[in-house]
Formats: C-alpha cells, structure tokens, sequence
C-alpha cells in the first residue's frame, strides 16, 4: 500500500477555554492548537501543524473558529469529525471538516471576524453564568453604549490599541458593532433581577 497524499482541510472547531492558555502553542500549558496537534497525529500518524482563524487568549471561548491543516486521511471529511470528537478532550469539539484548496490557509483566506462578549447584570454574582459572561452591578444603558459602537463602524487605524510590528497593516474595517438584550429565561432567571448582554464586533 502506497503512501497517503497529504491534503489540505478546513474544519470548525468549538471550545471552552477555561483550562487552556489560549489557542496558540505555548511554551508552557495546555492549548488549543496542541490539543489538535496532538489528535491528528494520533489519527494520521504524521506530525500535523494546525492553523487557526485567529489567536485567542487565555480562557477564551469559541462557537465556530476555523482552522486549516494539511495531513494524510484516506476516509471521508466526516469520518475525520467523528474520529477527532473521539480523541479531543471533552472541552473541544469539531463541528464540522471539509477538504480545502491547497491555497486555503485559515487566517490569511479570512473575510472577517467575530467576537462576542457577554455582560449580566446582577445584585449578586451568579456562579452559573461567570464562565461567560462579566459581571456587572447594575443594569446598562444600551441605548448610549450603542451609540458609541456605531463609532468602530467604517474604517479605522487601530496602531494604538497594541504594539504592532514595524510595517504590519493596522488599518481595519468594521462592518458591525451592536450591543444587544439577551433573555435569562433559560438559566431559570427573572428578567427583573438578572439582566444579560451581548456585544458583537465583526472586522
């Protein structure tokens, strides 16, 4: 039997990034990327290098961040979904794998980015929602904190929120930026004692 031709893959992956050191490799602590490193080897055979959308920090979570990767699988992209969701730890799974273009590479082939943080407002601290949510005293006024997000939208020069290398391209385009009511009818909440927020920011 003839050697397996490595292919390229796009896969969604989802986490809670409680326990990890965020997305990217670390010198020390479980991250995301090592995790699937470590699964695909285990599935492949062959050292795989995963490449993500973009670089989450230490305890951040993802619903559908999109990586890519190049690695030799003889059975179905479905196949290598379950047989990951097997091997991953409980707190990542991927949603879905499909077979790339050999020129799709996960961060460079994004359009935009999504990010979400969510807000509750509450007398107390609620253990139930702190692993996703921020907590805040009092209520927020959304109508004024939406005003000031309509101010990201359009094109902006972001050099001064970080420390960029010398010659990065700073200047970015945000198509959205609103923040919103959420119900808490789920957690079993009333809606006159928690209130619950989201922000979205897409670039």
């Amino acid at each position: 039997m003839g050697r397996l031709e490595t292919r390229t893959w796009r896969a969604i992956v989802a986490y809670d990034g409680t326990d990890y050191r965020g997305f990217q490799v670390q010198a020390e602590g479980p991250t995301i990327q090592g995790e699937l490193e470590r699964a695909l080897e285990r599935l492949t055979g062959a050292p795989v290098r995963v490449q993500g959308a973009g670089r989450t920090d230490a305890g951040v979570h993802a619903m559908g961040q999109v990586i890519s990767f190049a690695a030799p699988w003889r059975h179905s992209p479905d196949d290598l979904c379950r047989a990951l969701n097997v091997t991953l730890p409980r707190d990542i799974a991927v949603r879905r794998v499909d077979a790339a273009d050999a020129t799709f590479h996960a961060r460079y082939s994004a359009q935009s980015r999504l990010y979400v943080y969510h807000v509750y407002a509450s007398q107390e601290r609620l253990p139930l929602l702190d692993r996703y949510a921020h907590h805040m005293a009092a209520p927020l006024p959304l109508e004024e904190l939406n005003r000031a997000a309509a101010l990201f939208l359009g094109e902006h020069d972001f050099a001064t929120f970080g420390q960029p290398p010398v010659g990065e391209i700073t200047v970015r385009v945000v198509y959205r930026a609103r923040w919103c009511a959420l119900s808490t009818e789920a957690f079993g909440l009333a809606p006159e004692e928690v209130h619950l927020y989201r922000f979205e920011i897409e670039a």
